[in-house]
């Protein structure tokens, strides 16, 4: 009884395939390559300051900025102009002497983000630093 070779069997191929492993690494390279300049850049923060056994500081009444969807601006209640918006929160800040004015804003899901960001900058620029969203 003769047997055939064992060259025409298929015989178990005893290597490891590589090149899944070498696209996987050629993708975690990429994603190292885009991600580390990213994480190396310094993320300016303003994070609270800690007061050694201070009591907090006192709040005056809060001033309350509504916004609604056609951008229209309402302070406590009142029409108020975006232009006049800047010297209403400098006059509240004076007001307040050395207390800190919280300054509550109501803003309508539909009202545009412009808006909302001209009202905080116009707010910081007045010094008021205690800015809620509701």
């Amino acid at each position: 009884m003769a047997f055939a070779p064992t060259s025409s069997r298929q015989d178990a191929m005893s290597q490891m395939n590589i090149t899944p492993l070498v696209d996987v690494m050629l993708v975690m390279l990429v994603i190292f390559m885009i991600v580390a300049p990213i994480l190396s850049r310094p993320i300016p923060l303003d994070l609270p300051s800690k007061t050694r056994g201070g009591d907090p500081p006192e709040l005056a009444a809060p001033l309350r900025v509504q916004i609604d969807a056609t951008g229209s601006l309402f302070v406590d209640g009142r029409p108020m102009p975006l232009t006049a918006l800047a010297s209403v929160f400098e006059a509240e800040h004076v007001r307040a002497g050395t207390k800190l004015v919280p300054l509550q804003l109501d803003v309508n899901d539909q009202a545009e983000y412009q808006i909302v960001a001209r009202v905080v900058a116009a707010a910081k620029n007045a010094g008021l630093e205690n800015i809620r969203f509701l």
